[in-house]
């Protein structure tokens, strides 16, 4: 997938039924590798980082990716969950530091 800041690979399996106006999509993608551009930060995608299907009336998967950048003496972790067309971001490092320290906020609802 590419696109948005995003260049990375996903593995899985998905099963698609309905119609092509309401279709049903099923299955999970697994992060393989990639990378993750956000405000001028570059994230490489981490193991475990999955975009899930759960077949609902609109094709929206659940995101769970996680996706790190190191600098210096700070690792600065970020987190995107969620429905995707509303994800919530959480910044997270180490060692600690305030979240607009890490990411300035953006327009997406921050956990």
């Amino acid at each position: 997938m590419r696109g948005h800041g995003l260049d990375s690979e996903w593995r899985g399996r998905l099963a698609i039924a309905g119609t092509s106006a309401a279709p049903q999509i099923t299955g999970t993608l697994h992060e393989v590798r990639g990378s993750f551009d956000l405000l001028g930060k570059t994230f490489q995608l981490q193991s475990g980082s999955t975009i899930s299907f759960s077949g609902g009336a609109t094709p929206d998967p659940t995101l769970n990716i996680i996706a790190q950048a190191s600098a210096a003496d700070i690792t600065a972790e970020v987190r995107i969950g969620g429905l995707a067309p509303a994800p919530t971001i959480k910044p997270s490092a180490i060692p600690t530091l305030p979240p607009a320290e890490i990411l300035p906020p953006v327009p997406f609802h921050q956990a």
